[in-house]
C-alpha cells in the first residue's frame, strides 16, 4: 500500500555542499560544525530509488558566498578562452589521432556500446539543427542501409524492429551514420 500510494514520487532535498567528485553533504560545515542530524538525505534517495518511477532532487547552490574572491576580481586575459569548444578544439588532432583515448580512465563498454554511443549522439545533435535533420533524414530514408551488418548494433539497443515512426527514423539515421563511420560493410 505504501509503495502504490507513492507512484511516480520526487524526493526533493538541499545540500549545503558538494564535492569534487559528487558527494552531496548537508549535516556540517567545512569547518565540523553539526548542523543536521546524519541521515535524511540519504532516506530521500534510498526513497527514490525503491519506488517505481520515482526520481531524487538534490538542490545544490550554484555560487559561493564565503567570500573566497575578492569583488573586484577579474578573470586574465590570457585564461578567458578557456572553454570547452576551445578545449575540445585543441585535443581534436590527437583524438581524431588515436592518441587520446575515448575514456582515458578506463571504461567498462564494449567497442560496439562505444561505437554506439558516438553514433547515437550525433543523430541526437541533428535535432539542433532543425534543416540539418531534415537533409540528413531524406538521405536515410533514400538509403538503402544494411540491416544484416548492423543487426548486432541495432539489437543492442533494441532497434532490430521498429515499433513507431520516430524509431523507424532513428534506425535510418543510425544506419546512415554507422555506414558513413565505416562501421558496417557497404552491401
Amino acid at each position: 500500500l505504501y509503495c502504490a500510494q507513492r507512484q511516480k514520487a520526487r524526493f526533493i532535498n538541499t545540500g549545503m555542499m558538494v564535492s569534487l567528485n559528487g558527494s552531496v553533504a548537508s549535516d556540517a560545515l567545512e569547518d565540523g560544525t553539526v548542523i543536521s542530524g546524519v541521515g535524511g538525505q540519504y532516506n530521500f534517495v534510498a526513497m527514490a530509488q525503491d519506488l517505481p518511477g520515482a526520481h531524487s532532487i538534490l538542490c545544490i547552490r550554484s555560487t559561493r558566498g564565503h567570500g573566497k574572491v575578492e569583488r573586484e576580481y577579474r578573470i586574465p586575459f590570457e585564461a578567458r578562452d578557456n572553454t570547452p569548444e576551445r578545449i575540445q578544439r585543441v585535443l581534436a588532432p590527437q583524438l581524431a589521432s588515436g592518441l587520446l583515448p575515448a575514456y582515458p580512465f578506463g571504461t567498462d563498454l564494449t567497442d560496439q556500446e562505444i561505437a554506439l554511443a558516438a553514433s547515437l549522439r550525433k543523430v541526437r545533435a541533428l535535432s539542433e539543427e532543425p534543416a540539418h535533420f531534415i537533409t540528413s533524414t531524406f538521405k536515410a530514408l533514400l538509403h538503402k542501409g544494411n540491416e544484416d551488418a548492423a543487426r548486432h548494433f541495432l539489437e543492442r539497443i533494441h532497434l532490430e524492429n521498429p515499433g513507431t515512426t520516430k524509431e523507424f527514423l532513428v534506425q535510418q539515421l543510425l544506419l546512415l551514420e554507422l555506414e558513413e563511420r565505416g562501421l558496417l560493410k557497404v552491401s
